[in-house]
């Protein structure tokens, strides 16, 4: 008898050990071990911070424009071309050819009439006042001077109509130097002053004043 109460209780004390095994395994496994377990985190990329970091600063560019290297044989042109327009007066294409005279290239010469600053009308308008100073002149035969000086045909007509000449004046002042130097008959020297392209009038006036 006390035999089979001591193997009741030994398989009592067996069951209850084993039931508490099972819960304890079972207790175990529902559990997560958090130092054995790893979490993944993705790899998202912060757009905040990769503008940040990435984004270098812009900094504003300079353009460099190249500049043309300086022709010295063209600013030497363009000097000559000034102290030749101090002293005297030139039409454009007799400047030009002034400085080729001056062994000065086309292109050099040009630039030195190009870059001068002349005022071709108030130049032919310097040259009749020149060509009255120590001649004199038909209205018709100045214009035909400053043209053969290369000044073109409007600019001559602004120095002709702007230089102050009176042209019967100037057909008596053509008049005395005919006859300082030759001899002429009165229609002979009508004849002369109007070849001179002295209007008849002029040529009259100019005879008389003289005879």
């Amino acid at each position: 008898m006390n035999k089979c109460v001591c193997f009741i209780v030994i398989l009592l004390l067996f069951a209850v050990s084993f039931s508490a095994g099972c819960v304890s395994t079972s207790s175990q496994e529902a559990t997560p071990n958090p130092t054995s377990t790893q979490t993944l985190i993705p790899l998202v990329d912060n757009p905040t911070v990769s503008s940040v970091t990435n984004t270098p600063t812009s900094v504003p560019t300079k353009t460099v424009v190249p500049t043309e290297p300086i022709d010295v044989e063209k600013e030497q042109a363009l000097k000559s071309a000034i102290s030749y327009l101090k002293y005297s007066s030139f039409s454009y294409e007799g400047l030009l050819e002034q400085l080729e005279y001056e062994k000065f290239t086309h292109e050099q010469a040009v630039y030195g009439a190009d870059n001068c600053g002349a005022n071709w009308f108030e130049q032919a308008l310097k040259s009749a006042k020149s060509y009255l100073k120590y001649s004199s002149f038909s209205y018709e035969g100045l214009l035909e001077q400053l043209e053969y000086e290369k000044f073109t045909h409007e600019q001559a007509v602004y120095g002709a109509d702007n230089c102050g000449a009176n042209w019967f004046e100037q057909a008596d002042k053509s008049a005395a130097s005919y006859l300082k130097y030759s001899s002429f008959s009165y229609e002979g020297l009508i004849e002369q002053l109007e070849y001179e392209m002295f209007t008849h009038e002029q040529a009259v006036y100019g005879a008389e004043q003289n005879f």
